[in-house]
């Protein structure tokens, strides 16, 4: 491998199944695109883990690297990531859970889609949530995205389309962005106290640079009972969410963002929240309008020159 790899990919792990850790490690070593670093971050793993990664860094030590934080420590997914950040060669950066796993043109893909639009900082797909890993007969199923894809998207038109419910959220496994870009933003919110974080760094990214989608289902996203948030209480998911809004709302002031979108949609959700029997006519309303524009994309096309 050159000194400079093309892509870095990073996976933070914290005592995940080792099982998932090989699952993941291995869906990048078939990778159809060679010319990538792996990054394991490990955020205070215990033996077990921790010998798990170095058993693959050992096997590939050209191209996978197993490090931690300072001290071995434990510092949350946002500094994990950061601290893989912090070590990357790649001019792209690719995010890989340790229980998820990509196919094989993950990267390939991801790569024709921003060398095909060099304007966008991040590209991003649909993701399978995978139910079906373990054997069940439990069925799997694919978010449709409701963007446009591979065009060009309006950064802060996207941003108010995530936050309103319009399109999916990405999930964290399904992006890839221009390393630069991501440390214009100062990467991932360490300071972010809810498992929205993944949310809290896509405004980070859409409040400065445009995106581009695929259409292409290239990750499978693991559901288990061990994920931070395969079953929360409503009261916990209401109060992630507020929190959510409200540091969407100071962070884009603080950058002197003044976007009447933005604040009219983060205006409507903190009152859904705030008021349940108003909040249950909202997603009536929503729902019935996705059953009516099935298959439709919402209108935030970027041309190169500019919005259209």
């Amino acid at each position: 491998m050159s000194d400079s790899p093309r892509v870095s990919v990073i996976i933070p792990f914290l005592d995940p199944d080792p099982r998932f850790l090989a699952e993941a490690v291995e869906s990048v070593l078939a990778q159809s695109f060679p010319a990538w670093e792996l990054l394991l971050v490990n955020d205070g793993s215990g033996p077990e883990a921790t010998r798990e990664a170095e058993k693959w860094a050992a096997r590939d030590p050209d191209r996978i690297q197993v490090f931690g934080h300072p001290g071995g420590g434990n510092r949350g997914v946002p500094a994990t990531r950061n601290r893989g950040l912090e070590r990357a060669k790649g001019e792209i950066v690719a995010f890989l859970d340790a229980d998820d796993v990509w196919l094989p043109q993950r990267l390939e893909t991801h790569l024709e889609l921003l060398d095909g639009r060099p304007g966008a900082a991040m590209a991003f797909g649909a993701s399978l949530y995978w139910r079906s890993w373990d054997g069940s007969d439990t069925p799997d199923f694919t978010p449709a995205l409701g963007v446009p894809t591979r065009t060009l998207l309006s950064p802060r038109a996207l941003l108010v389309h995530l936050i309103s419910g319009a399109v999916a959220v990405p999930c964290p496994t399904s992006i890839t962005c221009r390393t630069g870009a991501v440390r214009r933003v100062n990467g991932f919110v360490e300071s972010f106290p809810w498992p929205t974080e993944d949310q809290a760094f896509y405004a980070r990214m859409l409040l400065a640079e445009p995106a581009v989608a695929t259409e292409e289902v290239l990750d499978r996203y693991r559901q288990h009972s061990r994920a931070m948030t395969s079953n929360p209480e409503p009261a916990d998911e209401a109060r992630w969410r507020e929190g959510f809004l409200l540091w969407v709302r100071t962070y884009a002031r603080d950058l002197g963002v003044r976007d009447p979108r933005l604040e009219r949609t983060i205006r409507t959700e903190l009152w859904a929240l705030r008021h349940p029997r108003g909040a249950r006519l909202l997603r009536g309303l929503r729902s019935v309008r996705r059953r009516l524009g099935a298959g439709r994309t919402v209108p935030i096309h970027l041309s190169e020159e500019g919005l259209s």
